[in-house]
């Protein structure tokens, strides 16, 4: 019988309090801090707050980089925690790149934290 990864990871990443996005999301590895900064707030703010199919973006004029943040889907877990797949696109001065992902909930503190996808 296959059991669905999702769940097993989820097991131990939303009882404990860490990284939300910046150490997970391969869409940051080239980001300043200033803009990871702003990233990961625009996409707790999105996920938090926005019905599914609905964007919300950011800029940072000091560095040009921006992003948009679209949550697709939102479902709950067999443990309970509610989930969200979502698209997130960040732009900087001369390249582009778009990833879906999944957030869950964390027990702790309420956050969203992104357990899979890239």
């Amino acid at each position: 019988m296959r059991v669905p990864l999702l769940p097993l990871i989820l097991a131990g990443c939303l009882s404990q309090t860490g990284p939300l996005m910046a150490e997970t999301n391969p869409l940051y590895s080239t980001l300043a801090a200033e803009d990871r900064t702003l990233a990961e707030a625009a996409v707790q703010q999105a996920l938090e707050s926005l019905p599914s199919r609905q964007t919300h973006s950011w800029r940072n004029p000091a560095t040009g980089t921006s992003g948009f943040i679209t949550p697709i889907r939102t479902f709950r877990i067999e443990s309970g925690h509610f989930c969200r797949e979502y698209q997130e696109a960040i732009a900087t001065p001369g390249s582009a790149e778009a990833r879906q992902f999944t957030a869950c909930r964390r027990a702790d503190d309420g956050a969203w934290l992104t357990v899979g996808g890239g």
